[in-house]
């Protein structure tokens, strides 16, 4: 009986963990894809403004 309440336990809170970290790494992406996206604007921008 013990040993059933351990597994549940476990289970429950290794997949909680699954879901916090697939829902961080999904912030995260998009985080990264708005800095990278920034950047390519700077970038653009900037050789935009050298051909003038």
């Amino acid at each position: 009986m013990k040993l059933d309440i351990a597994l549940i336990i476990i289970s429950s809170v290794s997949l909680f963990g699954v879901i916090l970290f697939y829902i961080v790494t999904n912030l995260l992406r998009k985080k990264i894809n708005e800095l990278v996206e920034i950047k390519k604007r700077n970038k653009k921008s900037k050789s935009s403004s050298r051909k003038f």
